[in-house]
């Protein structure tokens, strides 16, 4: 079976996750927007990592969201406030 990367591009206004070989090229990308609650925000983003894996077993997931993070309480706060 062939190895699938997936890439997470966490934003506060747009969702973009997207699949890759482990050749780097590129499968399959989708878009959406950031729904305003954390659960909803979490469904979503599984539900868009398992289109884009198409069935597939995952080799590794890389993310990446915009503003600092604060490692003690694992909350990454805008840059903006």
């Amino acid at each position: 079976m062939s190895k699938v990367y997936v890439s997470l591009d966490i934003g506060g206004t747009k969702l973009i996750v997207a699949s890759f070989t482990g050749a780097g090229r590129p499968l399959k990308q989708e878009f959406a927007s950031t729904p305003a609650k954390l659960n909803e925000g979490l469904d979503l983003l599984d539900r868009m990592i398992t289109t884009v894996s198409g069935g597939k077993r995952i080799s590794g997931i890389g993310a990446a969201a915009g503003g600092p993070l604060d490692h003690r309480t694992g909350v990454i706060s805008p840059s903006h406030q």
